[in-house]
């Protein structure tokens, strides 16, 4: 580590440049006509050797633009897109004696620039689960561009990029990246024209056989104007500056700063990890083909076929199992003596074996009507859980996870596997998260929940089951009553195609579930009514060329709820509609009525009766009870949070109601069921607290759930959920800080127009 940086010819500390850089003049913009003819290698060789700081800033000036746009396509924003380019150039700082020898920025830059934005958008996915992009098309898109294309490219140009050779990414990243013609290209590769040419030539051939390996099939003008198109992305001016001040704190001290500094440096540190682990994996490769040479073909076959299995990761990289993972190996248990002994069909055991069964049934059925491949990594799984071999399951669902785009992106993992993201999916994901399930609850509190909600509802009645639950425990006990079962659907995944088409295989003979042009519609009916005024633009939306991005959890829940209206107007006629919620859709809360554990979603709109109110009241009491009389209930964690999660739904519909009383009661008893329950606090403070000026009572819970939020993320962690205690702990002090100002308002006409509409 360098322990300082000082420019070269006047000795000036490298914090001086960065006072200065900003106003485009002084010793960091003056420089550039003295340092614009060195090459990189010179450059970074008087960095190396003596901390020349202008030498860095001048790297920096040339190579910010190109690492920034990287970044920005990856991460979509241009907050994180600036932490991360800072975080590129520290590595840079810190790796710059290792690339020396060679001088070759522009494709190394480039692979940094995409592992500190992977690292970035791993933290960032870290704190906002289920984030999806759904993505809108219009006419307007180029005629040589067709929109799976354009789609593809955008996603995967920088990922396929990467796989390049050094010399050929280096050529596109100088052509096209950077935006230098022909004749700055060879200049400043160090080569002659014409073998610029062919380099730039090659690589953009190489680069569209790699997007067709994903299925995209691009034309090669139509690649040049897309890559071309991004360099000239505008970079914020006071990106270098801050380029050059992080970076000096970064060599000169072991990143224990707080603020932006501390964010750049976990940045910095995870790239960093990445590639040293690719380095780890390229030895064992290169360690595998040398034993191959000298030991013949068999030997070569047995090494094909372990390199076949889950490529192991560093120790100290594996995260913590969580409760799941850690009962699946009594699951497994479990599993392989119902299949040995023949168990009583009316066992949890068997239920779990003979669904796992019928999805592995279902998907290949539907490989072979619709010829689709199903990787073999899905057919080992399915082996393993048919089996109870919980290690089986194990390191094929790690495989799979790594490869299939699905999860975020963790250090060390290969790129995407694009046979693994097919239709086989669906089948795969219900069968594995099933098994999750039943290994986190006991035994008779999982066939309480099954059976009661299930045994509630008729046969043929279509249920939106949000929570993991509530769609996979469900779905597990429903397919013992075959086609008399209840049609479910859950809510929340309307807006991926490959859900959708996987729902119609399961019940398109028995209701009418949207197509392609629906889900087009009801991204356009989003957008319009986000335009208009008639929706809160609650989430990240972007239109730019005719493409509408919408980004985010809380916006793809309300695409997924336009679609869910569609399925209940086209299907109230024939069915019987019910609801486990999981996200809040608005306009189901004037059709719904408690039912049981759940809601009843009812063909128009219905009034609340007293007797329905009391009716609820009294059920959940007496349910309450029955739960607290079993004695594993105070032990399971799962048991607790689903049913304090169901509860808060329907303090939520009283609520919408204007129900203020039997809202508080319906949380608060949610929160005795399970004090950690994040819907019961925050929805008891917004909805009920909040909307009657009881400012002091909502400071009490918030804080109240404030000290408890310890226990929180160490159950979050359990599960095997990424929460970080600083994260949530800034989320509740937000909304104190929130209640003290609406408190502080009071009565003044700022209050008067937050308050008029109400809810």
């Amino acid at each position: 580590m360098l322990a300082s940086i000082f420019i070269s010819d006047n000795t000036e500390p490298f914090h001086e440049v960065c006072q200065h850089s900003g106003e485009r003049k002084g010793v960091f913009w003056y420089t550039g006509h003295v340092m614009q003819s060195k090459t990189d290698k010179e450059l970074l060789d008087s960095f190396v050797a003596t901390g020349d700081g202008a030498a860095f800033a001048e790297l920096v000036s040339r190579y910010t633009p190109m690492v920034y746009r990287a970044c920005r396509r990856l991460l979509g924003n241009d907050h994180d897109a600036e932490d991360a380019t800072q975080a590129a150039f520290v590595v840079l700082a810190r790796k710059a004696g290792n690339l020396r020898q060679e001088g070759r920025l522009n494709g190394w830059l480039h692979r940094v620039a995409r592992l500190v934005a992977l690292e970035a958008l791993r933290k960032r996915m870290q704190h906002e689960r289920n984030q999806m992009e759904c993505a809108l098309w219009q006419e307007s898109l180029a005629p040589d561009l067709s929109e799976t294309e354009h789609d593809a490219v955008r996603s995967h140009v920088d990922a396929e990029l990467d796989g390049l050779s050094a010399i050929l990414r280096e050529a596109i990243v100088l052509r096209y990246l950077r935006g230098f013609n022909e004749q700055a290209a060879a200049a400043a590769a160090g080569c002659p024209l014409g073998t610029m040419k062919r380099r730039a030539s090659d690589g953009i051939a190489k680069l569209r056989q790699r997007l067709a390996k994903r299925g995209v099939a691009l034309g090669g003008a139509a690649l040049v104007g897309l890559l071309t198109s991004e360099a000239s992305a505008a970079v914020p001016e006071t990106l270098l500056p801050s380029i050059l001040a992080t970076v000096k704190t970064a060599v000169a001290t072991t990143a224990t700063a707080t603020g932006t500094t501390s964010t750049v440096a976990m940045l910095a540190k995870g790239a960093m990890k990445a590639m040293f682990l690719a380095k780890v994996k390229m030895v064992a490769a290169v360690a595998a083909v040398i034993a191959v040479g000298g030991a013949g073909v068999t030997t070569y076959v047995a090494v094909a076929k372990e390199q076949a299995k889950p490529e192991p990761q560093m120790a100290a990289a594996q995260p913590k199992p969580s409760a799941a993972e850690a009962g699946v190996k009594s699951a497994g248990v479990a599993v392989a003596q119902a299949v040995d002994t023949g168990a009583p069909a009316e066992t949890n055991t068997a239920v779990l074996v003979n669904y796992v069964r019928l999805k592995h049934q279902q998907m290949d059925s539907a490989a072979a009507a619709e010829t689709f491949r199903v990787h073999e990594a899905y057919q080992r799984l399915f082996r393993g859980m048919e089996t109870g071999d919980a290690a089986a399951v194990s390191n094929a669902y790690s495989f799979i996870r790594a490869r299939i785009g699905q999860y975020e992106a963790r250090p060390g993992d290969p790129e995407p596997d694009p046979g693994l993201n097919t239709p086989a999916w669906q089948y795969v994901l219900d069968a594995h998260a099933a098994w999750g399930e039943f290994s986190q609850w006991t035994p008779s509190l999982l066939r309480t929940y099954g059976d009661d909600i299930l045994s509630s509802i008729p046969s043929n009645a279509v249920l939106f089951a949000g929570t993991d639950p509530g769609r996979f425990v469900l779905s597990a006990f429903n397919a013992l009553a075959g086609t008399n079962g209840v049609l479910i659907v859950t809510q929340n995944a309307l807006a991926d195609n490959l859900y959708l088409d996987y729902a119609r295989r399961l019940y398109g003979d028995r209701m009418s579930l949207p197509g392609q042009a629906d889900r087009a519609k009801a991204f356009q009916i989003y957008v319009e009514e986000v335009n208009s005024g008639k929706r809160v633009k609650n989430a990240g939306m972007d239109i730019k060329d005719g493409r509408v991005t919408v980004e985010g959890v809380a916006g793809v829940m309300e695409i997924n709820g336009i679609l869910a209206q569609m399925i209940f107007e086209r299907n109230k006629d024939k069915h019987q509609f019910f609801v486990e919620e999981s996200y809040v859709i608005p306009w189901m809360y004037p059709f719904l009525t408690p039912h049981g554990l759940i809601l009843r979603l009812n063909s128009e709109p219905t009034s609340l009766t007293a007797a329905m109110v009391a009716e609820d009241h009294a059920f959940w009491a007496r349910y309450e009870a029955k739960l607290r009389s079993q004695a594993t209930f105070g032990a399971d964690i799962r048991a607790q949070k689903t049913y304090a999660k169901m509860r808060s739904a329907m303090g939520g519909v009283y609520a919408f109601r204007g129900r203020f009383d039997d809202a508080e009661k319906a949380f608060m008893q949610a929160r005795r069921l399970f004090p950690e329950s994040p819907e019961a606090n925050y929805r008891l403070v917004q909805d009920v607290l909040l909307r009657q000026n009881r400012f002091e009572e909502a400071l009490r819970v918030m804080n109240q759930y404030r000290e408890i939020l310890p226990s929180w993320v160490r159950i979050c962690a359990k599960e095997g959920e990424a929460i970080e205690l600083r994260t949530e702990q800034d989320k509740v002090d937000r909304m104190i800080d929130y209640i003290k100002t609406l408190e502080a308002q009071q009565g003044t006409g700022i209050w008067q127009q937050k308050t008029q509409g109400g809810r």
